[in-house]
């Protein structure tokens, strides 16, 4: 399986990647016309991943002065647990190495905050009950910072 990872999207492209965000995150999926109008404001960027010409994941983020924030990611079910996300984070974060990054992440979202963890996330901050979950309680936010990579320790 030979994963390719671009950054060329157009409309089919947004798409399919709002159906998989919607797939993977229920009640909190981004629809078509949010990605879009997302990416056309300034300093946000997307970069995705595709097999053949199948859109598998993605990853949204911002640049912002003082920081990068990574404000969503989604894999498809079928193909998690691949290091397709952690390609994707490992890509945005070596693009902005001299930027430190903030997240988000619902609490109940154990395998994410293990993946954020070994890419040197810390968490920060929490808000609670931010993330809706329809009928089940609200899931509090976690919020993880990393620094820049230019300013880790060498070990």
């Amino acid at each position: 399986m030979l994963v390719e990872f671009r950054s060329d999207w157009d409309d089919a492209t947004l798409q399919a990647l709002s159906l998989i965000h919607q797939e993977v995150l229920p009640y909190q999926g981004w629809d078509f016309p949010s990605l879009k109008s997302t990416l056309e404001t300034g300093g946000t960027y997307i970069r995705f991943a595709c097999i053949g010409s199948t859109p598998t994941g993605f990853i949204l983020y911002r640049d912002s002065i003082d920081c990068l924030e990574l404000l969503t990611i989604a894999v498809a079910q079928n193909y998690q647990r691949q290091k397709i996300g952690r390609h994707l984070i490992e890509f945005m974060l070596n693009a902005y190495a001299e930027k430190p990054c903030l997240l988000e992440v619902a609490a109940d979202n154990i395998a994410a905050q293990h993946l954020y963890h070994v890419l040197g996330f810390i968490h920060i901050n929490t808000r609670k009950a931010y993330y809706f979950r329809g009928h089940k309680p609200a899931s509090d936010a976690l919020i993880f910072k990393r620094p820049p990579i230019s300013q880790e320790p060498v070990a």
